[in-house]
């Protein structure tokens, strides 16, 4: 008797489960890759947009370096004088070197026009200074607050035995504004022959 329900239950047992398979495979099955498959998309979503993130920010910190990179132009372009200024570069260093008490020595130059520098040249100017270690440490620091564009490329100190004194030599660039070139290479306001 027990076996007649086993086989009577096999029937109904079966349909059952080929239901429940038949509701997994076209419904549970299909809805459970589409979550899976919608998990993934999202998370590659996620990961684009924070990609898409940060390189907007490495674009807006470019641009902001343009900018300021512009402005740093624009600030050296109005602080340069023409050639002619150059000898009053030289006096107010000569006489600052002076008024500090430094013993100034000759001045070599070497002229350069400056790659890619629209209308801009340079002037290397190598200069020897002697005095105390506080003399020329103030030079120095009156030299950077000049209202010309100068560098200070270069220092050399060499400490004298006695006195407390030093040797100072100096490379700097002063910058300056040359007549723009015209398509043909002539200068501004030289006429071509």
């Amino acid at each position: 008797m027990r076996r007649r329900w086993r086989d009577r239950l096999k029937v109904p047992l079966l349909v059952l489960v080929m239901l429940n398979a038949g509701v997994y495979f076209s419904y549970t099955m299909p809805r459970s890759l589409r979550e899976r498959s919608a998990a993934a998309r999202l998370q590659v979503l996620r990961d684009e947009v924070e990609r898409d993130r940060r390189i907007t920010e490495a674009l807006r910190g470019r641009a902001d370096t343009m900018r300021s990179n512009q402005a740093d132009v624009g600030r050296f372009y109005a602080r340069l004088g023409p050639k002619a200024t150059l000898s009053q570069v030289r006096a107010e260093i000569t006489a600052l070197a002076r008024e500090l008490g430094l013993k100034v020595g000759g001045f070599t130059y070497t002229p350069e026009d400056v790659k890619g520098g629209e209308g801009v040249s340079l002037l290397q100017v190598h200069m020897p200074v002697s005095g105390t270690y506080h003399e020329l440490a103030a030079f120095l620091e009156r030299l950077e607050r000049s209202s010309y564009f100068v560098t200070v490329d270069q220092i050399q100190f060499r400490k004298r035995a006695s006195g407390g004194e030093a040797d100072l030599d100096l490379a700097m660039t002063a910058f300056y504004r040359t007549p723009a070139t015209d398509a043909t290479g002539a200068r501004a306001g030289e006429e071509t022959r």
